[in-house]
C-alpha cells in the first residue's frame, strides 16, 4: 500500500513485525450484467510468490481513495466481507464476491473497491500477486470474472484491434509540425467494454512493419482512445495529429498501436498493431497516381467462396505480379485498359489454385510507379 504503479499486490507480514495490505478496484462495471442477471462474480488474482498463508481477508472499502494518496498510516476504511482460501501455492486464486458485485450494480453500495488484509501477519509471510501494472504477461493481471444467469457464459476481457488506418492527407503534402486528421476503424471483440482511459500510438515508418521491437525507436504521435462497448465493431475514431517536427522528408506509412502502454487487460494482446495501406507525403510533392489510394480487397480472400482479389481505383494499363511470402513469382497479370485495376483469381501462371497463405501483389501503373499490396488467401 502506498506504492502506485507497482507491478505487485502484496499482502502479509514482514520480518520487522509490520504487515502489507493492498487495495484493488475495478472501475469498468457498466458493461457487466445487472444484479438480477448475475449468477456469480469472482475476484481472480495470480500469485507470483508465497511462503506461508497470510489468511487474506477481503474488506469492502467504504470511502474514496487514490493510489497516490494511500500509505501505511493513511488508508480507506472498510467493512469485513469475506476471506480467501489458503494461499499456499503460486498460480490463480479466486474468491466469491457475488453479493458485493450485486450491491455495486444496484447502487446499494458505492464501488470503492476492496482492501486485502492479512489476519495472520505475525511472521514474514507476504504473498505477491501480479497487479494491473504487470507488464511481462498482462493475462496474469487481476480480473473480475462474472457469470450471467441469461447465458451462463463467463465475461471475458476486451480484445482491441484497429482494422483500418485512413487520413485526409494521402493525396496532399504535409509538413513537419503541421496537423492532419487520421481516422481509425477500431474493434472490441470482447464481451467487456472499455471505459478507462488508454492511448493509441501512431508511428511514421518507411515500411508496413508492425513489429513493435523494430519500430519502437521511430517517430510517433499519441492520441487518446475512445470508449468501446461490448463487442463494438467498426467504430470510426477521427482525431487531429501533428507531424513530428524533426521528421525527414519522405513517404510514410502510418502504423497504429492501440493501447500501446498495455493499460487495458485484454484476452489477446497480439493483434494491437496495424499499418496503413497508403503512404503519407511529408515535405515532398504528393503523387496524383490512383495507386496511392488504392487497396487490395477482399482481405482475407476465400477462394472456395469464389473470391477474386481486386485492386481498387481507376488503374488503366496497370499490370501486377503475384509473389509468395518467400519471394517466388507465381503469377503475372497483363495490363488492361478497361479502367479497373488488376484482378487475381487466386491461380498461378500454370492455372493451379494457390495454397492458403500470405501473398504480395506488386502493381505497376502506366506511369511506372509500383506499389506492393499484402493479402491473405484461404484456399
Amino acid at each position: 500500500m502506498g506504492v502506485p504503479n507497482d507491478q505487485f499486490i502484496v499482502c502479509g507480514g514482514n520480518i520487522s513485525g509490520d504487515y502489507y495490505q493492498s487495495l484493488i478496484q475495478f472501475t469498468d462495471l457498466m458493461t457487466g450484467p445487472v444484479a438480477a442477471n448475475t449468477s456469480k462474480a469472482e475476484l481472480w488474482l495470480y500469485c507470483a510468490s508465497t511462503n506461508y498463508d497470510p489468511n487474506i481477508q477481503v474488506f469492502k472499502v467504504t470511502m474514496p481513495w487514490t493510489e497516490a494518496g494511500v500509505n501505511y498510516s493513511n488508508y480507506p476504511m472498510g467493512i469485513y466481507y469475506t476471506y480467501f482460501a489458503p494461499v499456499t501455492s503460486t498460480g490463480w486464486h479466486r474468491v466469491d464476491i457475488t453479493s458485493l458485485y450485486r450491491e455495486w450494480k444496484n447502487n446499494s453500495a458505492t464501488n470503492y473497491g476492496m482492501r486485502l488484509y492479512p489476519s495472520n501477519s505475525s511472521i514474514s509471510n507476504p504473498s505477491y500477486f501480479y497487479s494491473s501494472n504487470y507488464i511481462d504477461d498482462p493475462t496474469k493481471r487481476p480480473k473480475l470474472v462474472i457469470t450471467s444467469y441469461t447465458d451462463s457464459t463467463t465475461i471475458i476481457q476486451p480484445d482491441l484491434n484497429i482494422s483500418d488506418v485512413q487520413t485526409d492527407a494521402w493525396s496532399r503534402t504535409v509538413s513537419p509540425g503541421s496537423s492532419f486528421n487520421v481516422t481509425l476503424t477500431i474493434n472490441n471483440n470482447g464481451s467487456l467494454g472499455v471505459l478507462s482511459p488508454y492511448s493509441i500510438r501512431i508511428y511514421f515508418t518507411y515500411t508496413r512493419d508492425t513489429n513493435l521491437t523494430t519500430i519502437s525507436t521511430l517517430p510517433y504521435v499519441d492520441l487518446a482512445g475512445p470508449t468501446l462497448g461490448v463487442n463494438e465493431i467498426n467504430k470510426y475514431h477521427t482525431a487531429a495529429i501533428t507531424v513530428p517536427s524533426m521528421l525527414a522528408q519522405g513517404f510514410y506509412y502510418l502504423v497504429a498501436c492501440i493501447d500501446y502502454t498495455v493499460i487495458i487487460p485484454e484476452s489477446n494482446e497480439t493483434n494491437n498493431v496495424t499499418a496503413s495501406n497508403s503512404t503519407l507525403p511529408v515535405g515532398v510533392e504528393a503523387s496524383t497516381s490512383q495507386l496511392d489510394n488504392a487497396y487490395a480487397y477482399p482481405s482475407p480472400a476465400y477462394l472456395s467462396r469464389g473470391h477474386k482479389i481486386k485492386i481498387s481505383g481507376s488503374l488503366p494499363n496497370s499490370y501486377a505480379r503475384v509473389l509468395t511470402s518467400s519471394g517466388q513469382l507465381i503469377r503475372t497479370i497483363s495490363p488492361t485498359n478497361a479502367g479497373s485495376g488488376p484482378e487475381w483469381d487466386g491461380k498461378t501462371d500454370m492455372g493451379e489454385m494457390v495454397s492458403t497463405g500470405l501473398y504480395y501483389i506488386h502493381v505497376t501503373d502506366e506511369r511506372n510507379k509500383t506499389r506492393i499490396f499484402t493479402i491473405f488467401v484461404y484456399r
